[in-house]
């Protein structure tokens, strides 16, 4: 009587005393049909190999069916980070102004696919105030930025100001709304006096 020991579990024919087995992974093979399943090396006498579901790999085979990293291109054989859709070695997925860990962190792309932290990228593509010159990020607490553009100029909220009395020209204060006149931003009341005693040039 035969067991399926006897067996071998690639050929399924018996292995013999002129037929050398071996065992690996639970079952046995014939020395010679203990292959990689995927390029056909043998693996017999071979340290090390690794397991593709029930079948026996190669050590090349097995670096092919892991997943790249995004950053550096290699495979990822320990602890493994997603974002943005792609893969990392954790030691990979930071900031690439900074170069800090983004694990558990906001984070965005910039103009050319690469990943930054959320004041990084807010510091290097943030908008620039036409006032003040700072540039426009989001208030503590906060990841959005919110600011006015007006003239294709960008204004924090607290820079929208009339040019001449200072009036915040985003307030709900009667005569508050932004009247343009020769490139410069004033308030209803403001603009009247300027449009009587300026240019008749006006935008």
């Amino acid at each position: 009587m035969k067991f399926r020991s006897d067996v071998c579990a690639v050929c399924d024919s018996d292995i013999t005393q002129e037929s050398i087995g071996c065992r690996a992974m639970g079952q046995t093979f014939h020395v010679k049909c203990f292959k990689c399943s995927r390029c056909n090396k043998k693996l017999a006498g071979f340290s090390t190999f690794y397991r593709d579901g029930d079948k026996p790999i190669c050590e090349v085979c097995y670096q092919d069916t892991l997943d790249k990293c995004k950053r550096c291109r290699k495979p990822i054989t320990g602890r493994m980070l997603r974002a943005d859709g792609c893969t990392f070695h954790d030691k990979c997925c930071v900031c690439a102004n900074c170069q800090k860990s983004l694990e558990g962190a906001p984070y965005t792309k910039d103009p050319d696919g690469f990943l930054h932290c959320m004041p990084c990228f807010h510091e290097r593509f943030a908008p620039q105030c036409a006032a003040c010159k700072g540039y426009i990020t989001p208030e503590e607490g906060s990841n959005e930025r919110v600011w006015i553009q007006a003239l294709d100029q960008n204004y924090h909220k607290d820079c929208f100001k009339c040019e001449s009395c200072g009036l915040k020209l985003s307030s709900k204060v009667k005569g508050a709304g932004c009247v343009p006149f020769n490139l410069y931003l004033y308030c209803q009341s403001c603009h009247l006096t300027q449009s009587y005693f300026g240019s008749d040039s006006c935008t």
